[in-house]
């Protein structure tokens, strides 16, 4: 009986690996080219307004509407994709391209591949296809340019023997001195939680020289930490710009090593998040004083991030105590506040106005836990950068609804595995310098 469930075994092996089949049942043992996807046609927008627009509301995970396959629910869903050359981290991104990795925005056709994103004109979307699979691709950049219809102030290449067509080096092929996860992190062990800890600022991610923002924690290479030598936790956090989308997240697997040596993820205890999130931002502030509190709508990510609705009020203290207070009473006090008013928002975190041109906005953990394959979180805000309030609820002070500059100054991110009783996972401490 042994032999005949080894033969069926083995039969059942050798027939998946010769067919072509759903992306719902891959094996870890298959290539890229061991799958065929429906290929819809690229999405098409009119402005980068309405892609952001879209790329909020979408569910990349789930699957399609309306009959579109998108590139998150088919190739990135491929196991060991991860791994991939030219594998994307964004869900968000993944689910406006098709299966095929193309868009459509404001007129300009945009392919995924490689070597990065190939940009031009949706006339010479051929074109493009045709240079997706062109080994020399870096070797035709030239000059660099804007395209501002798409992003205003990140540069792509001029493609040289083709007319409007570009290359967003997405991979940092070209730009080498850009790439951020080359091992300059330091870490230390963190014994009692079973963590490897990377201690980060602006300069270790390689984000005062970087100016597309992009960084990887752990680095390549650390990013699996070992129970034992078949059994790990992998944790990712990232940030990527993708020109026409900037995301960030945290992405959590536990992995097992199977007998030809290749990492599979399977369902398991898993935990991860954002904590200790604090941003600091500058502008005006001078009509929150006394008791004149406000709840604002505010987009700390010009780009694509949803709004966040805080509650503003005046505390003059230092940060220090600030971090200390009950912020989830704040919270509760700033929905009180919301109900009395009649508006209907939910308070997501607590802008404390210590100055009348500076204001220090704390938000609560952002924590899951999961007995399940992997935990994908986007993370909702960059760095630093222009944030715009377009909504003061009470005050109605135009300070409040103009644009401030801020900085995210302190964070924490993380994510681990429980197996076998041990806890293990990466975890990333960082502070604005």
């Amino acid at each position: 009986m042994k032999h005949f469930n080894l033969l069926i075994i083995c039969s059942l092996a050798f027939f998946l690996c010769c067919s072509k089949i759903d992306v719902s049942v891959v094996d870890s043992r298959h290539s890229a080219d061991d799958y065929s996807f429906s290929v819809s046609q690229p999405l098409s927008f009119d402005s980068i307004d309405a892609l952001h627009q879209y790329a909020r509301n979408s569910s990349p995970i789930l699957k399609s509407v309306d009959g579109f396959v998108s590139y998150a629910e088919t190739v990135m869903q491929q196991p060991g994709y991860d791994d991939m050359p030219g594998a994307i981290m964004s869900y968000k991104f993944g689910s406006v391209l098709n299966s095929e990795g193309e868009l459509v925005v404001a007129g300009y056709f945009i392919k995924l591949c490689n070597h990065g994103l190939l940009i031009g004109p949706k006339q010479n979307a051929e074109i493009i296809r045709s240079l997706s699979t062109d080994q020399d691709v870096l070797s035709y950049c030239s000059s660099k340019t804007l395209i501002p219809d798409l992003n205003p102030s990140d540069e792509v290449y001029e493609l040289y023997g083709y007319d409007q067509v570009y290359l967003f080096d997405l991979f940092h092929k070209k730009d080498k001195e850009l790439k951020s996860d080359d091992g300059m992190i330091p870490e230390t062990k963190s014994i009692a939680a079973g963590l490897v800890e990377y201690q980060t600022t602006r300069s270790s991610l390689g984000l005062v020289l970087n100016p597309y923002g992009d960084f990887t924690i752990p680095p390549a290479g650390q990013q699996k930490v070992l129970f034992d030598d078949s059994h790990c936790n992998d944790t990712k956090i990232w940030a990527k710009n993708y020109l026409v989308i900037y995301d960030s997240g945290i992405k959590i697997k536990t992995m097992q090593k199977g007998f030809l040596g290749t990492w599979s993820k399977f369902q398991n205890p898993i935990e991860g998040g954002v904590t200790s999130w604090v941003v600091e931002e500058t502008g005006s502030f001078e009509d929150v004083y006394g008791t004149h509190v406000d709840i604002n709508k505010v987009n700390y990510d010009s780009k694509n991030s949803l709004p966040r609705n805080v509650y503003t009020i005046r505390y003059n203290d230092n940060l220090w105590n600030i971090m200390h207070v009950n912020l989830q009473q704040k919270i509760n006090e700033g929905q009180t506040l919301a109900n009395s008013q009649n508006l209907s928002v939910v308070v997501e975190g607590v802008r404390f106005v210590v100055s009348d041109t500076k204001a220090y906005t704390l938000f609560p953990d952002r924590v899951d836990s999961e007995n399940w394959l992997t935990i994908e979180k986007d993370w909702p805000t960059p760095f630093w950068g222009d944030a715009y309030s377009n909504t003061s609820y009470i005050l109605n002070s135009t300070g409040l609804k103009s644009m401030v500059s801020f900085k995210t100054i302190i964070a924490i991110l993380y994510g681990q595995s429980t197996w076998n009783s041990a806890t293990k996972g990466s975890i990333m401490l960082y502070n604005y310098d």
